[in-house]
């Protein structure tokens, strides 16, 4: 992961902190207590010194002071959630309020931390907590990018085989066109004939009706003369 354009390339969350603060000596008991729990830790002094961080390399989740001098953490949240959005957040302070809790947690924060800790212990549970919760989100947005490839794949061969369906219909109308055309004479010839032959019959039925009547005209005289 090396800036913003890469993050979407992530297929798993880094088992990586990044902690910044101003204190070294808080730097150096959180680096202590994460790494006991199989977490690599990378330590930022200033704002100034985790920004370019953040663009050289992937986090699976960012513990940070709110107030830093300089570049405060804030900035560095706000930095973070736009380079490594699956990154997962923590923000510390020693100056604990509501509205700072509240700022925090709007900003996309997944956790706020007052300083001094009342248990050290307590930071690694929230961390592991946190990066637990961003690398579901993670395997989530993966599997609907995987659902929507799918369905792509679906309407893709959809319209194929609507386009195909429709050839079909196409060419059984041009071929059925095509047929009448070619037996146009054939039919016309076998009408004309039916016809011819309809005429005959009538005009046998006509002529056999003449000679009937006429027969029976000569057998009256015939009788009448004797």
């Amino acid at each position: 992961l090396t800036g913003a354009h890469d993050h979407r390339m992530i297929t798993a969350l880094p088992p990586t902190v990044l902690v910044v603060d101003d204190e070294p000596q808080i730097l150096h008991l959180l680096s202590l207590v994460l790494s006991a729990r199989g977490l690599e830790t990378v330590g930022a002094g200033s704002g100034e010194e985790a920004l370019p961080l953040l663009k050289q390399r992937g986090f699976g989740c960012l513990l940070v002071d709110k107030n830093l001098p300089g570049i405060d953490g804030i900035a560095v949240l706000q930095a973070a959630r736009r380079e490594q959005p699956h990154c997962a957040t923590i923000v510390m302070t020693g100056y604990s309020s509501t509205a700072s809790a509240i700022e925090a947690q709007r900003l996309g924060a997944n956790d706020y931390l007052e300083k001094p800790f009342a248990d050290v212990n307590l930071v690694a549970e929230k961390v592991d907590l946190a990066m637990k919760a961003r690398r579901a989100a993670l395997e989530r947005d993966q599997l609907w990018e995987r659902v929507r490839a799918i369905q792509a794949e679906l309407v893709g061969a959809g319209h194929k085989l609507s386009r195909a369906e429709t050839e079909i219909e196409m060419f059984e109308q041009v071929f059925g066109l095509r047929v009448q055309e070619a037996t146009a004479p054939l039919r016309q010839t076998v009408a004309a004939a039916a016809a011819r032959s309809r005429s005959v019959a009538a005009s046998g039925a006509l002529t056999r009706s003449v000679l009937m009547d006429a027969a029976d005209e000569l057998a009256c005289g015939l009788h009448g003369g004797s």
